[in-house]
């Protein structure tokens, strides 16, 4: 899946999906709040991957700790907001804005 997963996403794959075994979120806008609620949902999975996430952070030890009965879980590279970095623009080190890239 690609792009922003909101409530409802996340709520349709908890319910319609429970036995899901491998899900991939790569990349995503994901809110910690719809992470857990896939994970406490798809209570089968064996492989998630939620790397270079937008809406929590890599090192949620709630996170970890709920996800734990998963045997793969990659969540290396996501973060709480994405800071986009102001040198890339204008050689400065001005990091004050931020948003959100959703594919």
């Amino acid at each position: 899946m690609a792009g922003a997963i909101r409530d409802v996403d996340a709520a349709a794959m908890a319910t319609s999906l429970p036995r899901l075994k491998r899900l991939c979120l790569d990349g995503c806008y994901l809110p910690r709040h719809e992470l857990l609620a896939v994970i406490h949902g798809c209570l089968e999975l064996e492989s998630l991957s939620a790397k270079h996430c937008v809406g929590f952070d890599e090192g949620d030890e709630e996170v970890a700790r709920e996800a734990a009965m998963i045997g793969r879980l990659e969540v290396g590279g996501s973060r709480l907001v994405d800071k986009f970095d102001q040198r890339d623009v204008n050689g400065l080190d001005d990091d004050t804005s931020s948003y959100v890239d959703v594919m």
